[in-house]
């Protein structure tokens, strides 16, 4: 069963927004993310012919790299206060 999101209220998500542009907003963590982009299927097709499993794995590591990647992007507080 799918874990749902964890809600914060709007200044969280900037502070923690702000962590990951610290991490990830550098040129050691850019090459860093494009690293994991690479490992983790990112830009292709997370699907394993005949095995689901793996299919579902692989797919999970690239959803975690996709969301370091959306935290990364310049923060839409209109649309954030939408979805909570």
């Amino acid at each position: 069963m799918p874990r749902p999101e964890i809600e914060l209220s709007v200044d969280q998500e900037k502070r923690l927004r702000g962590l990951y542009m610290d991490t990830f907003g550098t040129d050691h963590g850019a090459l860093v993310l494009e690293h994991l982009q690479t490992l983790n299927h990112v830009m292709e097709p997370s699907h394993v012919a005949g095995c689901s499993h793996e299919t579902a794995f692989r797919d999970g590591e690239r959803n975690t790299v996709l969301k370091i990647m959306r935290m990364i992007q310049p923060f839409d507080e209109t649309a954030y206060r939408t979805q909570i």
